[in-house]
């Protein structure tokens, strides 16, 4: 009988320190740590990133050989062009496919874009010096651009 008794107690403590363990570490399990890997360069202070400097070249390529598809490519489907470089109140275009098509119509009559010197900026902000008109010049100024998380154009304003 007491050997009964001493089983059964061995058995029931047993059972109590693994279900008590248990239930100390429920809900206490160590934090689990997702790492993403961030493949953006950073550039000098004042510069845009080399991927925007790379986007912005490879946008007035596209322009330039008056490829709207290719140049729809640069913008966010919900993207917005306000050009204000011939003065209030700007020409508003919205829509990357619109964007697309209104600037492929310019180059397609000779219209041209030269970038001048590298854009400034923090993400999602860039600013690019340019010449632009027939021929590639004419007309300087300012294109901004405000890129989303995908560097996709969302805003873009021509002063």
């Amino acid at each position: 009988m007491r050997r009964t008794i001493l089983s059964v107690g061995v058995t029931v403590a047993l059972i109590v320190g693994v279900a008590g363990g248990y239930f100390l570490r429920w809900g206490t399990e160590p934090t689990k740590t997702v790492t993403r890997t961030v493949t953006r360069t950073v550039a000098p202070m004042g510069l845009a990133s080399e991927e925007v400097q790379a986007i912005l070249e490879d946008r007035v390529a596209a322009l330039n050989s008056a490829d709207a598809k290719a140049l729809a490519a640069f913008y966010a489907p919900n993207a917005i062009l306000e050009e204000w470089d011939l003065g209030p109140p700007p020409n508003i275009t919205k829509g990357s496919e619109n964007i697309a098509k209104r600037l492929a119509q310019f180059a397609s009559k000779g219209f041209a874009i030269n970038n001048e010197g590298l854009a400034l900026g923090a993400e999602p902000w860039a600013v690019q010096a340019a010449r632009w008109g027939v021929g590639g010049s004419g007309m300087s100024g300012f294109l901004v651009y405000q890129f989303n998380r995908d560097l996709k154009i969302v805003h873009q304003w021509v002063f």
